[in-house]
């Protein structure tokens, strides 16, 4: 029985989501205007961290 559940679900829900909108999947909204999507604190926070962590590792890299 728990096979055929997990077989359903597999095949039923969508198993990669892009890393841009990974955000969007945990902030429960179901649509964003591009201007809403553009100004979105949480999208803007996370683009910040991952240039961060860009630029750590490429200084450390370097040195």
């Amino acid at each position: 029985m728990f096979d055929k559940l997990r077989g359903f679900i597999r095949r039923e829900v969508i198993d990669d989501c892009p890393p841009a909108l990974d955000l969007c999947l945990d902030c429960g909204e179901l649509e964003c205007s591009r201007g809403r999507f553009d100004d979105c604190a949480r999208r803007k926070a996370r683009a910040a961290q991952i240039i961060d962590a860009l630029a750590e590792n490429r200084s450390i890299k370097r040195a």
